[in-house]
Parts: C-alpha cells; sequence; structure tokens
C-alpha cells in the first residue's frame, strides 16, 4: 500500500469548490471578464511558486478584476487561504497538488486549458528570476492556455490534439519541475580551508 504522506495534497474540498464556483458565478453576472473556477485555481497554484512576500499587492484584484466588491475579494480569499497552504505544503514537500480535473481525461482538456489560463496570467505578474530558463518547462502550460496562439510555433503545437493531450496529462509533474526550478538552493563558492600550510620536514 502507498504511504498516504507521498499522495499529492488536494487543496480544496467539493464543498469549498462549490462555495468559490457559486462566488465566481455572481461575479461573472457583472464581469463577463471574471475567471471562472479553473482558471481561478490555476492563477493561485501559480502564485505559490514563489513565496508570499512577493505576491502582487493587489493580486486578488488583478485576478477578480474591478468589478468584485471588497465583501467579494474577502471572502475569496476566505476560501482559498487554505488552498494556498496546501499547495505551497505540497510544492515543498514534493508531492504535488490533485489538480480540480483529470489531467489524464480527454473530456477535461477544455478545463485543463482554462487552468493554464489563469496559471499563466499569474505567472505574468510574478518577479521570477530568470525566467527565460523556465521557457521550456512553461511551453506546454502556454500552448494549453490558448494565450499564445498569435505566436507561431506555440500554434503549431495547438494544432496537435493528442500532444496537448499529453501535455495535460503531465501538468502535476511540470508543476513541481517549474517550483524545483525556481526554488533551487543557490550554489555557494566552497570556502577556503581553515588548515595552515606547514613546512616539509628537511627543508629550510
Amino acid at each position: 500500500m502507498q504511504d498516504p504522506q507521498t499522495l499529492p495534497l488536494t487543496p480544496l474540498d467539493d464543498a469549498a469548490l462549490q462555495a468559490l464556483d457559486t462566488l465566481l458565478e455572481n461575479l461573472s453576472e457583472r464581469d463577463e471578464e471574471a475567471p471562472n473556477l479553473w482558471m481561478a485555481c490555476g492563477y493561485i497554484t501559480a502564485l505559490c511558486l514563489v513565496p508570499g512576500e512577493h505576491w502582487p499587492k493587489n493580486w486578488t484584484t488583478d485576478l477578480l478584476g474591478e468589478a468584485a466588491t471588497d465583501s467579494e475579494c474577502s471572502d475569496f480569499v476566505g476560501l482559498v487561504k487554505p488552498a494556498l497552504a496546501a499547495i505551497q505544503q505540497g510544492l515543498y514537500l514534493g508531492q504535488g497538488i490533485d489538480l480540480p480535473f483529470d489531467p489524464e481525461a480527454t473530456d477535461d482538456l477544455d478545463l485543463a486549458s482554462d487552468w493554464c489560463c489563469g496559471f499563466m496570467l499569474s505567472v505574468f505578474n510574478l518577479p521570477l528570476q530568470d525566467a527565460d530558463s523556465l521557457a521550456e518547462l512553461l511551453l506546454p502550460l502556454m500552448a494549453l492556455s490558448g494565450l499564445f496562439e498569435d505566436e507561431a510555433e506555440v500554434a503549431e503545437l495547438m494544432d496537435n490534439e493528442s500532444l496537448m493531450q499529453s501535455f495535460a496529462a503531465q501538468l502535476p509533474e511540470l508543476l513541481l519541475d517549474i517550483y524545483c526550478q525556481l526554488n533551487a538552493p543557490e550554489e555557494k563558492p566552497q570556502a577556503p580551508s581553515s588548515k595552515r600550510k606547514t613546512r616539509r620536514a628537511g627543508r629550510t
């Protein structure tokens, strides 16, 4: 039997997902550009790639839009706060997280696309060090997000449905790889030896 401690963490249970979906549905009635549930989940997941002190100051407004009231923003933060903690823990421990869709299911490809859209919108606002080094890891998410269809390289990938499905199946592993690359400890130069050199016997 697999050790339960090694299983991916679940950021939001069904009740929390339903409450979050209801909040976002109500917001979408006033703002057609409001994120849906999967976009919001992708957005907060990307936030967890970096420590909280590096998050954009107004990240809730950036995600929910200007139409969101202070009360809605507060309710949203209250709903996702446990999820943020679970995502951070899952990434830090290398367990990963359960995504709010089945990444290997063909029928869930549109949900994976929305999740990646929210993820990439969040990435745009993060102060990532040496972002160019992440290009290869982010490419599948860029393709799935649909935000880069005007770029020839990405558009070619998007035309390959089987490849896109393969990209979706790789999301849990890619997420951990991106986190590890961003948070790998810096290599420090080796300290010089503290031992003093001594003269060889018989030499003057």
